[in-house]
């Protein structure tokens, strides 16, 4: 579904009664609309479930690198993500080896972070402008890295804009950013409005909820050449 920005704005503006019917708004309070929108998107991207789809990347790694920025003109040149959810290196007769995703603690105690071999887990560090992301074994030739991550919902550049939207967030949208307009009004939205802002904005978070994967590290499944007994503890 596509929808103008200008007539979403007008939408949510005309919910809080402001105007008349059939008023038309002033410029100046369409641009205001068009500031409060791209601040509640910036504020919905850090929230998995209302980013509707994960964005895959490919980067070429350099052997014996083990550390690469990622944002606009890093070394992966691409929009920093926010979260990267799923990672796994390509081999040139195209095999698969998924990489674990571990935080900067476990990544500290990596006593010899220039070991090199297949990576096997990957550090990301957002930071601000250029995240960035390190690999360890460091990588002894020259696989395709493979990104799955979450990025921030792009900003709409004007009002005259055309925003391409999944089914719902154009109702979610229109009722929350009611809400974010109706202080700069002097006004409370009704019980109504402040009601289908809610629910619709949970409608979409249940869609974009992921199932929990239940997983067992391996090292629990055999142990010194026994098979793993939940009755012998081991």
């Amino acid at each position: 579904m596509a929808i103008q920005a200008y007539t979403l704005i007008k939408a949510s503006i005309r919910l809080l009664g402001a105007y008349a019917p059939g008023e038309t708004p002033p410029d100046e309070d369409i641009q205001d609309g068009l500031e409060a929108l791209n601040m509640m998107l910036d504020s919905w991207g850090l929230n998995r479930n209302l980013v509707n789809a994960l964005t895959k990347d490919s980067f070429s790694l350099v052997a014996g690198t083990n550390n690469y920025t990622i944002g606009s003109a890093g070394t992966f040149n691409t929009v920093r993500p926010l979260k990267i959810e799923h990672a796994y290196t390509r081999e040139t007769n195209n095999t698969d080896c998924p990489l674990r995703i571990v935080d900067q603690a476990y990544w500290d105690r990596i006593s010899s972070k220039t070991t090199q071999g297949r990576p096997e887990v990957i550090l990301y560090d957002p930071q601000t402008t250029l995240g960035k992301v390190y690999l360890y074994p460091t990588p002894e030739t020259g696989y395709t890295l493979y990104l799955d991550s979450w990025k921030p919902i792009t900003q709409i550049a004007t009002s005259a804009s055309t925003i391409t939207l999944p089914p719902g967030y154009e109702r979610a949208l229109k009722y929350n950013l009611a809400i974010e307009l109706a202080p700069e009004y002097g006004v409370s939205v009704s019980d109504e409005v402040a009601v289908i802002a809610k629910e619709s904005k949970a409608e979409i978070i249940n869609v974009n909820a992921q199932e929990p994967l239940s997983v067992v590290d391996a090292a629990l499944l055999y142990n010194g050449g026994y098979s793993s007994n939940i009755n012998r503890g081991y």
